[in-house]
């Protein structure tokens, strides 16, 4: 029986290439397909303002994201996770609580910024506004009213030293 020498082509590096590009695409396009098939989008979210907001992330059956990344106009980011009530900014500051239909600090909630300061309280509008519990880093405590952000009515302050 005759023995046939098997001969072996090189593929060229060009075509190395572009099979390669074609088939990272396929794989980024299945990974796109899976990622749009469980609910994650790619969108803009307008406020009650007018004011629009770009939004990666998932969303519920009526379009409204619930978690993910907004993207604010001046150029901070949030990350977004509603049924955990957690906001977490691109500052570091961290919030748990309710959102109003703008995505602002609205209701209960607590905020811990990277200073060291933090507030337990009402919120409106993103606005500490109503009675809560504001202790700074240094250890001081108010509990009283606020508006906007400012002691405002009937409150306790109390030093760290305990004066």
């Amino acid at each position: 029986m005759a023995h046939k020498n098997k001969t072996f082509h090189r593929i060229q590096p060009l075509t190395a290439f572009t099979i390669i590009v074609v088939a990272a695409l396929v794989v980024f396009m299945i990974g796109v397909g899976i990622w749009r098939l469980m609910g994650a989008q790619n969108t803009s979210v307008i406020l009650s303002s007018g004011e629009e907001l770009k939004y990666v992330g998932m969303v519920d059956h009526s379009g409204r994201p619930t978690s993910g990344t907004l993207y604010y106009p001046n150029g901070l980011s949030a990350k977004i996770d509603l049924e955990e009530g957690c906001v977490t900014y691109s500052d570091g500051t961290v919030y748990y609580g309710s959102l109003d239909a703008d995505y602002r600090r609205s209701g209960q909630g607590s905020i811990s910024w990277t200073n060291g300061d933090s507030y337990t309280g009402e919120f409106l509008a993103d606005a500490l506004t109503g009675k809560g519990t504001f202790t700074f880093a240094s250890g001081d405590v108010y509990e009283g009213d606020l508006v906007d952000g400012v002691k405002n009515g009937f409150g306790k302050y109390m030093s760290s030293d305990g004066s």
